[in-house]
């Protein structure tokens, strides 16, 4: 499940944050069918809700570390980093 997301064939660039990208919205998150997460939707409106606040206070946020220096969590079925530290820098 680690790779899940991360086929070249399916995804250019898999590795680059591209929200705008045309596939953008065929990916495995919440995973799929009857396994699919009963919490997506509360999810789903609490990153809509926290990156409405941040982006409309007009702040730029850049990475603290390095994304080589992320630790990673959530085990072997999961890979996402186990916290995403940014820092505030300037005005949009």
């Amino acid at each position: 499940m680690s790779r899940a997301d991360h086929d070249p064939r399916c995804h250019a660039g898999p590795g680059t944050l591209d929200p705008g990208r045309s596939t953008a919205s065929r990916h495995l998150s919440f995973g799929p069918g009857p396994h699919y997460c009963p919490g997506s939707g509360i999810a789903r409106l609490e990153l809509t809700v926290a990156l409405t606040q941040l982006l409309g206070r007009r702040l730029r946020l850049v990475p603290a570390v390095p994304p080589s220096q992320l630790a990673r969590g959530g085990g072997h079925l999961h890979r996402r980093p186990a916290a995403l530290p940014v820092l505030p820098a300037g005005p949009a």
